[in-house]
């Protein structure tokens, strides 16, 4: 079963983008709320969207509100402070344009919300935008990174990674949290 989308089906900027007010932008990433819990999150989506679990992340199969182009979420659910990172994640097809353009709709329904990114390269076979939204937006999110690329050296692999990922306040100290505690190798 091929679950790639062909270019053609692609939405615009204008479908992707929902209206939204500030404070909703600021705290929401695909109807995920920064500092959920697990089990509020699978009553939102129910339990047969839960693809799997390990540690502190839940991976599913879809969310509140789901973007098109993406067809699974990750969420790093902190044991402390709740969802501290969301991911919405796809696997393109790298040949014939549709990466490119499944990258610039994200890129572009995500500026139409958050403005320019702060950071952004496109290049043949990886794509890359960010925000940081620290000072300029009130909420819960911190960050915004989009990223689409080939996962070999040479972009010859048939398929490639697209991620749009929120970073909720909080999520750098998850994160020093984890590699205080983890062994020394």
């Amino acid at each position: 079963k091929n679950d790639l989308l062909p270019i053609d089906s692609l939405p615009s900027a204008a479908q992707l983008q929902q209206s939204k007010s500030q404070t909703e932008v600021g705290e929401t990433a695909f109807g995920f709320r920064c500092g959920m819990g697990t089990a509020e999150i699978l009553r939102l989506v129910g339990k047969n969207a839960l693809a799997g679990s390990h540690g502190d992340l839940l991976t599913l199969r879809t969310a509140p509100r789901p973007s098109p182009v993406l067809d699974s979420y990750q969420l790093v659910v902190s044991p402390d402070d709740g969802v501290v990172r969301v991911d919405g994640l796809a696997r393109v097809d790298a040949v014939g344009g549709e990466l490119f353009h499944s990258f610039l709709a994200l890129r572009d329904a995500t500026t139409a919300i958050y403005g320019s990114p702060d950071y952004n390269i496109v290049k043949t076979g990886n794509y890359s935008a960010s925000w940081d939204l620290k000072a300029t937006l009130p909420g819960n999110i911190d960050a915004v990174v989009l990223f689409g690329g080939s996962s070999t050296a040479d972009h010859s692999a048939a398929t490639a990674p697209l991620l749009l990922s929120y970073e909720c306040t909080g999520f750098d100290a998850y994160l020093a949290s984890k590699k205080a505690v983890a062994p020394v190798h």
